[in-house]
């Protein structure tokens, strides 16, 4: 169903909504065209997703300057800041949606999880798929609308697919960047969650890139090179260490928790590994 607000002056804003959901693992919301005033600044939350492609004018998100050659990028959850130019008016086309293939359809985009503006070529292109969704298509139902969002959906998807061009390389890097980190700071209490938020991806996203290139978890190989670490210690003759201490040392909080880890990848307790090298 069309939808128009004028509800601020000279500020058109016609928006599509899906009355019929033809997928629980994705949902096409909406779709949208607004025009943001010179100097309006907005804030909000909202727990969906949200791709803005703007094809006229210059603004911000999130303090981050943005212009027809950018798009923006809403997550579920977090805070949204969003300002027209104080001496221009911006165009923006979106599309609204969630559910939880929506996460894995950005991440082979090549879209970081969390809220940011991103520079996209496709802009224009993407503004009339949008342009013609909103205001060209007269369904005769409810399902037949919801079909072509969806297929709007899909359309754009498929854009930034073909724009994406270095995303292997990077999800290399990544990889061997959350590698080096651990091998460096294996001793310290480490968040692997912090860790992954602070490159922008899901944790899912993180543990499938990591596993393909080293074909193990994060987590199992944080606790293997503290199990190596802690297997050297303990075969220092000349090391004064308790088990307590030397769990200490290689990350552990826990003795017991360390002593379970230890037997499960060793087969021996760590007081039994010890006494053979004595």
């Amino acid at each position: 169903m069309l939808f128009e607000d004028f509800s601020v002056k000279g500020k058109p804003h016609y928006y599509r909504v899906a009355d019929h959901a033809l997928n629980n693992d994705l949902s096409v919301i909406e779709v949208g065209y607004n025009r943001m005033p010179a100097g309006l600044k907005k804030a909000t939350q909202r727990n969906v997703y949200i791709l803005h492609y703007i094809t006229e004018g210059k603004g911000s998100f999130l303090n981050q300057s943005f212009n027809n050659k950018n798009a923006y990028l809403v997550v579920p959850g977090e805070y949204e800041v969003f300002q027209a130019d104080e001496h221009s008016h911006y165009d923006t086309y979106w599309i609204i949606f969630k559910g939880a293939m929506a996460e894995t359809i950005l991440n082979l985009c090549g879209l970081k999880h969390t809220n940011h503006v991103f520079e996209f070529d496709a802009t224009k292109e993407c503004g009339e798929i949008l342009h013609r969704t909103i205001f060209d298509i007269k369904p005769k139902n409810s399902a037949e609308e919801a079909a072509l969002m969806y297929s709007c959906f899909y359309e754009l998807i498929s854009i930034h697919l073909k724009s994406i061009r270095t995303e292997p390389k990077n999800t290399q890097n990544i990889a061997e960047k959350i590698k080096r980190f651990i091998d460096n700071n294996y001793y310290q209490q480490i968040s692997l969650n912090e860790l992954f938020k602070k490159y922008g991806y899901t944790r899912n996203h993180i543990y499938n890139m990591f596993k393909a290139r080293y074909h193990i978890s994060p987590k199992e190989y944080l606790m293997d090179v503290r199990i190596k670490k802690a297997k050297h210690l303990l075969s220092d003759k000349t090391s004064t260490l308790t088990i307590s201490e030397i769990a200490n040392t290689v990350g552990f909080n826990d003795p017991l928790y360390f002593s379970r880890i230890f037997k499960k990848k060793t087969s021996n307790s760590p007081s039994e590994f010890k006494h053979s090298f004595r």
